[in-house]
């Protein structure tokens, strides 16, 4: 599961949602089982892109990203930050 993610579910509280894009579906998946067992419930874990995210423009809080390195060395950098 997102490290990030993990760390802000106590901060946001249970009336709060951590949202973890993930690229790949299968650490979508494997990142709900990890926060059922926790028993995070104020986490989702949607399968997206860091450059389209499936969530409706200006409807969060912050945005944090981990993980950036492919992201910029294959240009997509400034389009994610924009994005996000």
């Amino acid at each position: 599961m997102d490290r990030v993610a993990r760390r802000l579910a106590p901060a946001v509280g249970p009336d709060g949602v951590v949202i973890s894009v993930e690229m790949r579906r299968f650490l979508a998946e494997r990142a709900r089982r990890f926060a059922h067992e926790e028993r995070y419930t104020n986490l989702q874990f949607p399968p997206g892109r860091a450059e389209r995210l499936p969530l409706p423009d200006c409807s969060v809080d912050a945005a944090v990203n981990e993980w950036t390195g492919a992201i910029w060395e294959l240009g997509l950098g400034p389009t994610m930050a924009g994005e996000m």
